[in-house]
């Protein structure tokens, strides 16, 4: 293996302790960690986590299920405070799902954010925030992608949201790809863009 490929490797494993040690804290004390790995229990208090991001200055946002997102500092401690919270439909396996700061959030403060709305139909959206500090700016929360309507499974959602290597302005999540334009980039549902 490749030294680079060596470190990627250190990186994921390191990563998927830390999620178990968020989303379950007594089965991740169960677990038999590869050696030089540790297991840190980084806060308590959370409801349901599903995903988390760390920001650019090394805070960690972590969404709940339930539809708020929660703010770890470099300090170590969770903010009494939620960042936002949305309204979601958190059945099953839906709610608020996934995470990505902007590429140029040092700039425009934008935190992007995956869920399950409510109405007019259960459907799932990438929307964006402006963040002041730790809490995101009132009445700043802007509709990027509505997806298609959801049957009536609630598994399966997905939700992961991620900027790919060019750093372009438009996140990119499981069920979303980029269409071009004229004038940049689209983002649009996978059936539509073809």
């Amino acid at each position: 293996m490749q030294p680079a490929s060596t470190a990627s490797l250190r990186v994921l494993l390191a990563s998927a302790t830390l999620v178990l040690a968020l989303l379950l804290p007594g089965a991740a004390g169960a677990a038999t960690l590869p050696s030089g790995f540790s297991e840190t229990l980084l806060a308590e208090g959370l409801t349901a986590p599903t995903a988390m991001a760390f920001a650019p200055d090394g805070r960690l946002f972590v969404t709940e299920q339930g539809g708020r997102v929660r703010v770890i500092g470099v300090d170590g401690r969770l903010r009494a405070a939620p960042f936002a919270a949305l309204s979601v439909d958190d059945r099953g396996e839906r709610g608020l799902l996934g995470i990505a700061f902007d590429p140029a959030f040092a700039a425009n403060s934008y935190v992007y954010l995956y869920s399950t709305a409510t109405a007019p139909y259960a459907h799932n959206r990438i929307s964006r925030v402006r963040a002041e500090g730790d809490v995101a700016v009132p009445g700043s929360q802007t509709v990027i992608l509505e997806l298609n309507p959801l049957g009536e499974a609630t598994n399966h959602n997905g939700g992961a949201l991620h900027f790919g290597p060019t750093a372009s302005s438009t996140p990119r999540s499981a069920t979303t790809r980029t269409a071009p334009t004229r004038s940049g980039s689209t983002p649009c549902s996978a059936r539509s863009c073809g």
